[in-house]
């Protein structure tokens, strides 16, 4: 039997239930595993507008993040 989430909006706009219509899920650790998977499998889609994946752009962009060589000296005197 497929669980939904109970309750009524808090706020106009929100929505309750079930997030995913038609996926059904038998617990929150069932729904948190699909939900994970969906987001791992959109992660490796060809995005549409920028033509990349978003899996490579933010393996690029943590890359970057990393001080360069010499600036990381200015910490460390």
């Amino acid at each position: 039997m497929a669980e939904e989430l109970p309750g009524r909006p808090a706020t106009p706009g929100t929505r309750s239930g079930n997030t995913w219509p038609g996926r059904p899920f038998t617990s929150m650790a069932d729904l948190n595993r699909q939900a994970l998977a969906w987001c791992q499998e959109q992660d490796r889609r060809m995005h549409g507008t920028m033509g990349e994946r978003p899996c490579d752009l933010m393996r690029d962009e943590l890359l970057n993040l990393l001080p360069t060589p010499g600036r990381l000296q200015k910490f460390l005197r």
